[in-house]
């Protein structure tokens, strides 16, 4: 006695392609679920202030190492933030760089200023 007739072979091949779809689905919405809790995360709290000084002073001395890296460093950043914007995608690490670098640019100007 055959009980899966040619017909229940094809509704399960379909049932099976169903639940592994919704699995993938399931799975696919948990990492976008974890993603923007990342996201969240980080967009609410700011790098400590020492911590970006720190970089800014490492921007500082690479400066003192080649002269004009920085302000080169300004336009790609600049270019990447623009570019990131134009295809949605997360801009917090462009912003936070391009801030480290305008710090290192006024640290650097301000230091100029006062050695004149």
């Amino acid at each position: 006695m055959n009980l899966i007739t040619s017909k229940g072979e094809k509704c399960i091949a379909v049932l099976l392609v169903e639940l592994s779809l919704t699995g993938i689905f399931y799975l696919t919405c948990c990492v976008c679920c974890i993603q923007q809790k990342v996201i969240s995360y980080y967009s609410q709290h700011r790098l400590e202030e020492c911590f970006r000084s720190h970089m800014a002073l490492d921007w500082i001395l690479k400066e003192q190492e080649t002269p004009g890296i920085l302000s080169q460093e300004v336009q790609v950043t600049l270019r990447k933030l623009e570019e990131a914007r134009r295809a949605s995608r997360e801009l917090r690490f462009y912003k936070e760089k391009r801030e480290i670098l305008s710090l290192a640019l006024s640290q650097r100007h301000s230091e100029g200023a006062s050695a004149e």
